[in-house]
């Protein structure tokens, strides 16, 4: 597990879950590709596991609009 994983973890209040995901070398790129599935396995209750997929939906959401907000000031610096 890498230092973005329990970052976000620990923010949105899974610490519990910290050991299990370093049991599975859950790191940051598996951790945006995680399935309702594998959150399934890995989160036993229906409400945290609810709440895990959007924050992990809306963290995903930001990381685009990120990138799409750099290219657009690397390309307007170039034209």
């Amino acid at each position: 597990m890498d230092e973005f994983t329990e970052k976000y973890l620990k923010e949105w209040g899974f610490e519990n879950l910290i050991n299990r995901f370093k049991e599975e070398e859950i790191d940051r790129i598996a951790f945006l590709d995680l399935t309702e599935s594998m959150v399934a396995r890995l989160i036993p209750k229906m409400g945290p596991q609810a709440n895990f997929l959007k924050l992990q939906s809306m963290l995903k959401e930001e990381i685009q609009r990120d990138k799409v907000g750099y290219l657009f000031i690397i390309l307007s610096i170039n034209s």
